[in-house]
């Protein structure tokens, strides 16, 4: 996602700041209690306990917030930066009265970065006013034990070629995607991304991509970037009846966009790009199928001999 990729509504990003503010105060807050508990004899004083607001919690929320609006990367490349950030204000710790206690701080640091802090804060957010404001409320589940699937690294590709993605790609209700040798790209009722499809928009038009190794996505490896350049037109999906958003009060479809996808094999070693839809943590994937005529010319990859 860059500049060409519509911001989120002011309310939703400040519903985002709210989650934010709640889900590091009570890491905070149980960081500081684990803290106490390693500290010998009398605890944490009073004083003690406004030095961790003053030069920890207060810098580190700032500095989550400030970050979260500046970097709109998710997945790894979102998390693992963040997680440098706030070891920052962590050093204050090594000219307090309790030095041997840093590691505790520290972990909880890393694991607000890396397990509690959800998205970037300018991602599109969802069309749905009960997601919105139920954002706050998760900040008690994430911090109840994070889900064993939830931050899963999804399976990385490392071998592939632009021959492999080179032709026409397709999805449910008419969705198709056609990839050229010269990088040049046309797609017809292509839906958007992680929450964006949840704004119900589908988009044709033309554009360009690209298969890169760069860090993006939600894996580690190659991805493929779809950028649509010029829309020729714009479908939207049937109003859901459980949707507490009206169709009329979506957000409208962009004129351009960027789509990352993921990249997988199946078990006959074909490529699959595939992208995450809705919230990303629950996993749900859109997956390109290849054209049959397409398949028959296209060079499949061999596995390496171990």
């Amino acid at each position: 996602m860059d500049e060409n990729t519509r911001r989120p509504k002011p309310w939703i990003v400040g519903l985002r700041l709210v989650d934010l503010t709640v889900r590091y105060a009570v890491t905070f807050f149980l960081t500081l209690v684990a803290t106490a508990s390693a500290v010998p004899d009398e605890g944490l004083q009073n004083d003690d306990w406004l030095y961790f607001a003053l030069f920890l919690g207060i810098p580190s929320l700032l500095i989550s917030a400030v970050y979260g609006l500046a970097n709109t990367q998710s997945g790894s490349a979102f998390r693992l930066p963040l997680a440098g950030l706030l070891l920052l204000p962590t050093w204050f710790l090594l000219f307090v009265t309790y030095p041997e206690t840093l590691v505790v701080p520290v972990l909880g640091q890393l694991l607000f970065a890396l397990c509690v802090m959800r998205a970037p804060l300018l991602r599109s957010g969802p069309s749905r006013v009960q997601r919105g404001v139920t954002l706050a409320l998760a900040a008690l589940t994430a911090l109840t034990g994070c889900n064993p699937h939830m931050y899963d690294t999804a399976p990385a590709v490392h071998d592939a070629t632009s021959a492999e993605l080179v032709g026409t790609w397709s999805c449910a209700e008419g969705t198709e995607l056609t990839l050229r040798q010269d990088g040049s790209a046309s797609m017809a009722l292509l839906d958007g991304q992680e929450f964006d499809f949840d704004a119900g928009w589908r988009l044709s038009g033309t554009g360009t991509w690209r298969l890169t190794s760069e860090t993006a996505g939600w894996s580690g490896g190659q991805h493929l970037i779809l950028t649509l350049k010029t829309r020729t037109g714009s479908a939207q999906r049937p109003d859901d009846p459980t949707s507490e958003t009206p169709l009329t009060d979506r957000e409208p479809a962009p004129e351009t966009y960027i789509w990352t996808f993921e990249l997988r094999r199946t078990e006959q070693h074909a490529l699959q790009p595939y992208f995450y839809f809705g919230d990303p943590d629950s996993r749900s994937t859109y997956v390109l199928t290849k054209k049959a005529y397409d398949v028959a010319t296209t060079p499949v990859a061999t596995p390496a001999s171990p």
